[in-house]
């Protein structure tokens, strides 16, 4: 266990108000105390995250669990924080239509999603760009020493990109290409998908220690 965070969220959850005194009378007790808990932990690591098998985890994390309540009989609320943004938030995705497919049609299922995690960031930005212009994103990332990651999901013609920073540049990539390297001294990886079933594309940027 790296961090509290998960602990937290299941003593507001399910916690039973005992610290360590069974006979005592329980305080800060959570929503559902008398609610059963499966934990599943995931293989969080960047390039996972880059590459895309950390919704292949989440949605296998996901299915076990439903698959413990089947079993079971009971019905089931599955809570997932993972502090990113990532997706387009449009419901069209592969991993979007797979979790929409666990709970078509079944009762007594409900996955919960954080929103809100940019507090006061603006994590989302839209806009149209006409056939043959360009245009400018700029990014101040504010995580001293983190990893940030950026995505721009769109629907259209392959686009061209480069990433500037600091006066130094990765020049025009074309598709169907990607970029590894190094850009004033940041390690950068922009990677091209393209999901299957929507037909959305998608340019994910990944910033390796961000200042």
């Amino acid at each position: 266990v790296s961090a509290e965070h998960g602990t937290h969220v299941a003593g507001i959850a399910a916690g039973s108000g005992h610290l360590n005194n069974w006979a005592a009378a329980p305080i800060n007790v959570g929503a559902a105390p008398l609610a059963d808990i499966v934990h599943v932990t995931y293989r969080w690591s960047d390039p996972n995250v880059q590459d895309g098998i950390w919704e292949d985890d989440i949605l296998n994390a996901l299915n076990f669990i439903l698959r413990v309540a089947d079993r079971e009989g009971q019905p089931v609320v599955i809570n997932n924080s993972y502090s990113t943004h990532i997706g387009p938030h449009n419901g069209n995705t592969d991993f979007d239509q797979a979790r929409n497919a666990m709970l078509d049609s079944f009762l007594g299922r409900s996955l919960v999603f954080t929103s809100g995690n940019d507090n006061d960031d603006s994590g989302f930005r839209q806009e149209s760009i006409v056939a043959g212009n360009t245009d400018d994103f700029d990014m101040s990332p504010n995580f001293a020493n983190q990893d940030v990651w950026l995505e721009v999901w769109y629907q259209g013609p392959d686009l061209d990109f480069k990433a500037d920073c600091g006066g130094q540049t990765t020049g025009w990539i074309l598709p169907s290409n990607d970029f590894d390297g190094t850009v004033n001294g940041y390690d950068i990886e922009l990677d091209r998908q393209t999901e299957p079933v929507s037909g959305y594309k998608n340019l994910r940027l990944y910033i390796q220690n961000a200042t």
